[in-house]
């Protein structure tokens, strides 16, 4: 089974630590023909060339634990196996008859194990032996030890690709299900907790761990009623070896209790670099990343982009291939156990172990006096217990992780039933678009209030106000004035506490949601820079317009990107965060000295410098936010109809603001604006209303002249300060 990221980490790191200790000092990275390439699907890894000599240690079965109610939710897991048929109906069918194969066979190897027994005893009684009946059964015992070698490398084979589908399956699923809950929903503590559980366990491995966890179990209660059927008619036969049986329980019962399992050593170099090779999976993890991460919630849902995001990440994977869609270790895992399933040595080792036991038969059967019938009795009934009890166990150990598969199963399907509390209308706006999108929309707030959930402070107390379709609001105030939260308000991230908001007259309740943030373009003051390119950052303004590339690129223009974008190294197309970085040793960057030699990452590190970050300042992240929201409202010309700007200039630079008012009042036409800042500058000098906000109410409102000419009011107070910073 695939290993998560973390743990294939600690697993190569462990594998590592146990290899230097056996080092001898012939590390050599100055030899840059010593760095060998692989590939591995969309992952190119970059590996000093060495050699290691390989342990490969077998994991016992584990200690005992409840099986109670293991089956108490076994709905989700008819659920999961009809969407495994429907989707891969062949290779379950092929998987599901190697691995009962493979559970049968140890019961066919106690038969003729049994058989073995009879002919020595007969030997002893008559001395005489049915040689024919004698070969079928040596046949028979390297048939079967063949046969089950094959079985298990059917089964992984036909396993592969069942737990890529299994993984993209449930990505889908979890994605789907972070992208509908809204943001109150979202930032709920205890819905939080589900959704960070289940992604971390459903990015698709646990999926399969449930699958190969039941598969096991079958298998092990399988094998166990053969394997008890087959060893009860042999010791009915040699009742005297039935003490013999009871004793050699005794050896595995140790090994059960002690619970020591060794993991195998790896074959990764101690000094090696990865890098994707093909630029849609960081678009895809990007996407994902942005579906399932807080910090874009509020975003996602105000821009309507959860259809843009799903269809776009199923774009990402159609390019990619479904097949190929994973991370470094889980690729790399992959080939390794690729190099593992026709291990011809380790075959040749199963069926040579057959061959004391066999010698031993041939021994008795030559020269059946000189040895007690009770040697060979002690050879096979030793063999065959130890090997139905390693079974018992087994199955007690698959058992135990029953309960605990199916209630993650549960708790994976059931983040679709999770209910958001901002609830849909029903009533369709807006019935004229064109109109909304040339005369604007009026909004009204009737006595709201609000407080945000954990909070017992009000954001909003008793705020009530009218804006006039077409007209340009400017709501000024101290940070923490509830500037903010009437934006979100009106873009219902969240619901007041108590009021109404009307839209053009209707509570804004009662309209659909992707209705209402579909005539609406925001700019947050806590914007967030998506997981993705600079380009793909601006297309999410809108996503009906995606891939109009002048429409982007003009976007960018009026945004002030284009400032800075060929400073980068791929222009609009770099990644400030790449999501899906390189890997590297776990070697400290410091290192200068390995056993003596010099360390350096240069052989490695030339070939993925394209994937490093890109860090932007303040100015330059909020021109991005800028032009993401300048793209909606170009784009979305003839639907929007209300432009929400929440302190857009915070982090510009005095010339850059003044090029974004300047542009913000001629995009603006006859549309609705509300525009938030602490900051006063020319965009106030056109306000139609101003709304002056102080400690969650409106302490004052009118035009600028009329609150300039209220004496003492506080506006104008800080009207005054701001501008005698401009005076000599």
């Amino acid at each position: 089974m695939m290993q998560n990221a973390s743990y294939m980490g600690m697993r190569y790191a462990t594998r590592r630590r146990r290899r230097d200790a056996k080092r001898d000092g012939v590390f050599d990275p100055d030899d840059a023909s010593k760095v060998a390439v692989k590939h591995f699907g969309i992952w190119t890894l970059y590996e000093e060339i060495q050699r290691y000599d390989f342990q490969w240690q077998w994991p016992g079965v584990g200690t005992f634990v409840r099986t109670a109610n293991a089956f108490k939710n076994t709905e989700y897991l008819a659920r999961l196996v009809g969407e495994l048929l429907a989707d891969s109906p062949g290779r379950c069918v092929l998987y599901v008859f190697a691995c009962l194969l493979s559970a049968t066979l140890p019961a066919a190897g106690v038969w003729l194990s049994g058989q073995m027994l009879t002919v020595v005893q007969r030997a002893i009684d008559t001395r005489s032996v049915d040689e024919r009946w004698l070969v079928y059964i040596v046949l028979g015992r390297w048939l079967c030890a063949l046969t089950q070698q094959l079985a298990n490398v059917l089964s992984q084979r036909s396993s592969v690709p069942i737990q890529k589908r299994l993984r993209m399956q449930f990505t889908r699923h979890i994605l789907k299900a972070h992208l509908r809950i809204d943001v109150p929903t979202y930032n709920d503590t205890a819905i939080t907790r589900q959704l960070e559980s289940s992604f971390g366990r459903g990015n698709a491995e646990q999926a399969w761990g449930i699958i190969s966890t039941i598969v096991r179990v079958v298998m092990s209660l399988v094998n166990f009623v053969t394997s008890l059927g087959v060893l009860s008619l042999l010791l009915w036969s040699h009742q005297e070896s039935l003490p013999l049986a009871v004793v050699s329980i005794a050896g595995p019962l140790v090994s059960y209790w002690r619970g020591r399992y060794p993991r195998r050593n790896g074959g990764i170099s101690d000094v090696y670099a990865a890098t994707c090779s093909n630029p849609n999976y960081p678009r895809l993890v990007g996407l994902r990343n942005m579906a399932t991460d807080a910090k874009y919630k509020q975003e996602v849902v105000a821009g309507a982009l959860d259809t843009y995001i799903y269809d776009e990440f199923e774009r990402a994977a159609s390019e990619i291939g479904e097949d190929k869609i994973q991370d470094f270790w889980q690729a790399y895992e992959e080939a390794q156990s690729k190099e593992r399933f026709l291990d011809f040595a380790k075959l040749s080792r199963s069926l040579f172990d057959q061959l004391p036991q066999i010698i031993f038969t041939l021994q008795v059967v030559r020269s059946p006096g000189s040895m007690p019938f009770t040697m060979a009795s002690y050879s096979i009934i030793q063999t065959t217990v130890l090997s139905f009890t390693s079974q018992i166990f087994q199955l007690l150990h698959s058992s135990d992780n029953v309960a605990n598969s199916l209630q993650t199963l549960k708790e994976l399907y059931e983040l679709g039933n999770i209910q958001n509390h901002v609830v849909d209308g029903s009533e369709s706006y807006p019935e004229n678009a064109r109109e909304t999108a040339t005369q604007g929309v009026s909004v009204e707030f009737r006595n709201v209030s609000f407080i945000y959930p954990g909070s017992d402070t009000y954001a909003l107390n008793n705020v009530s106000f009218k804006l006039e379709r077409g007209s340009l609001c400017v709501i000024v105030g101290f940070n923490g004035s509830g500037k903010s939260t009437i934006l979100k308000l009106i873009t219902r991230l969240y619901d007041p506490t108590e009021g109404e908001i009307l839209i053009d007259g209707r509570d804004i309740k009662t309209l659909k949601l992707a209705d209402l943030r579909n005539i609406i373009a925001t700019l947050f003051q806590d914007f967030a820079i998506y997981p993705l390119s600079i380009r793909d950052n601006i297309r999410m303004g809108d996503p009906r317009h995606a891939y109009d590339e002048d429409l982007v690129e003009a976007a960018a223009q009026q945004g002030g990107v284009m400032d800075f974008v060929d400073r980068l190294p791929g222009g609009l197309d770099t990644y400030i965060e790449n999501p899906v970085p390189d890997v590297y040793s776990n070697l400290p960057e410091g290192t200068k000295q390995l056993f003596g030699k010099k360390v350096t990452f240069d052989a490695v590190r030339s070939h993925v410098k394209q994937s490093q970050d890109h860090p932007l300042s303040g100015g330059q992240s909020q021109k991005i936010a800028v032009s993401r929201t300048l793209m909606r409202a170009q784009g979305g010309k003839d639907r929007i109809g209300l432009l929400l700007f929440d302190e857009p200039s915070a982090s510009l630079d005095p010339e850059a603001e003044y090029k974004l008012f300047d542009t913000l009042r001629t995009l603006r036409g006859n549309k609705s604006m509300i525009f938030s800042s602490h900051r006063f500058g020319n965009l106030t000098r056109h306000a139609d209303l101003i709304l002056y906000m102080k400690d969650s109410v409106i302490v004052e409102s009118g035009t600028h002249e009329q609150l300039l000419a209220m004496e003492g009011g506080g506006y104008a107070r800080m009207w005054n300060m701001q501008a005698q910073a401009f005076l000599p």
